[in-house]
């Protein structure tokens, strides 16, 4: 009876020592895979009206705090791109429909997301005024930034991408550029094409903090914004742990 007691505990711990060593694998492998961008000490926070009319003014007054590093606006949060969009690019060898993700983003995102171009060149304010919702649909000109993997399905490198025309669900444009590819959605799953739009339609700020005297920093910037939009909730979210979730 007790032969088979020590048995048992012995299975019961050998399945816990590998049940641990599982789990600090799962954990090594997700901080040491490469996600493409810096999401650390960045903030993810709700974008109001108020805020958005005003944003210019609201983003000098926050980049005035010193921890305040970088901002950039976004339809959604780069660890959560949930919309679909199609894709057509003219003039080459196989012309055909391919489903891509797509984030609607300002011209600061490259810079504050810490992504690398690996062809041609981000879009400005410029291509933001380019494909303004003032402008009547047929005078709308988008300069459209692709992932690599948006390409594979029109065998396009990305220097040979740089330039052709494109449409996507009847927003038409040209490739301005081409980013490395990057996960926004699970680590274990396969990157998907995605397309990087310059289109004045957003619901967050992403904001970068020194990860120096944090509480400090977080603290002055509540206040700012509670100053400039007493009517919004001061409700944010870090992204590595958003996308950890």
């Amino acid at each position: 009876m007790r032969k088979g007691l020590m048995v048992f505990q012995f299975m019961v711990s050998m399945t816990l020592i590998f049940g641990t060593i599982v789990v600090f694998q799962q954990l090594g492998y997700m901080q040491n895979k490469k996600l493409g961008y810096n999401n650390k000490n960045m903030l993810v926070l709700p974008l109001s009206t108020s805020i958005d009319r005003n944003y210019d003014a609201f983003k000098a007054e926050m980049l005035r705090e010193p921890g305040v590093l970088d901002m950039t606006l976004t339809s959604e949060s780069p660890t959560k791109i949930g919309s679909g969009y199609s894709i057509t690019i003219k003039d080459v060898d196989i012309e055909e429909r391919v489903l891509l993700a797509g984030l609607r983003v300002d011209s600061d995102f490259l810079g504050a997301l810490q992504m690398e171009l690996v062809a041609g060149s981000f879009f400005t304010g410029t291509d933001m005024d380019n494909a303004s919702r003032n402008l009547p649909s047929d005078e709308r000109n988008y300069a459209f930034v692709l992932n690599r993997e948006a390409l594979v399905s029109f065998n396009l490198s990305p220097e040979e991408a740089i330039g052709k025309r494109v449409s996507m669900n009847g927003r038409n444009g040209f490739i301005k550029g081409v980013v490395e590819d990057f996960h926004f959605a699970s680590m274990r799953e396969k990157i998907a094409p995605l397309a990087l739009i310059p289109e004045r339609d957003f619901n967050h700020v992403l904001m970068r903090i020194s990860g120096q005297n944090v509480q400090s920093t977080m603290a002055k910037i509540q206040e700012r914004w509670r100053r400039l939009a007493p009517q919004v909730p001061f409700e944010y979210e870090f992204m590595d742990v958003e996308y950890n979730n």
